[in-house]
């Protein structure tokens, strides 16, 4: 996989072998980054990667302008992964690799509002909901920050209280979902 804008852009991504993960198609990353790229800018921003398999939408972050990227993933060879795309990319400094649960690294984050936040968990496992409920409830996403939650087209994101949808995207059989985090009004 390439990078497909930025300071890094055209530089190689390595996948994780098999089939336990799905990178993001660079098509779709394309369409992505030019849907975000109306509603956020992400120069110097905080980077959240659950379920981050190498990286790949975390280091595109990183490429187009954002200071700092944690990514999540419960496979060590995956994380092993990403840990050396990182330094093949020069990246080290700005990246952090998690190895746990999801559901479990909500709970233990420390408290960081992320800008952006990525989410894209296996679909067989339809966890983006309880992604969104607990970033949530944890407080993990700044007032007016984004969430980007990738599914296969039988799971459907909910309307949460607090949270804007923005958009959703088709792409063959998976859709992506941009939400925003309402701030709180006082």
């Amino acid at each position: 996989m390439r990078i497909t804008g930025g300071r890094l852009r055209g530089r190689v991504v390595a996948a994780p072998e098999g089939v336990s993960t799905r990178p993001t198609t660079d098509l779709a990353r394309e369409s992505l980054f030019a849907m975000l790229a109306h509603r956020i800018d992400l120069r110097d921003i905080s980077v959240l990667d659950l379920c981050s398999g190498s990286g790949i939408l975390a280091f595109e972050s990183l490429s187009r302008g954002a200071s700092s990227a944690t990514l999540v993933d419960h496979d060590a060879s995956v994380c092993r992964l990403a840990r050396s795309n990182a330094q093949s990319l020069d990246c080290t400094n700005e990246v952090k690799v998690i190895r746990t649960d999801v559901m479990r690294a909500l709970d233990h984050l420390v408290p960081t509002s992320y800008a952006l936040v990525f989410a894209d968990p296996p679909y067989a496992a339809r966890q983006c909901n309880a992604i969104l409920s607990g970033l949530d409830r944890c407080g993990l996403v700044a007032a007016g920050g984004l969430v980007v939650l990738e599914h296969d087209d039988s799971e459907v994101v909910l309307p949460l209280h607090g949270w804007e949808h923005l958009d959703a995207r088709r792409f063959g059989a998976t859709v992506i979902d941009i939400v925003r985090h309402l701030p709180t009004s006082s």
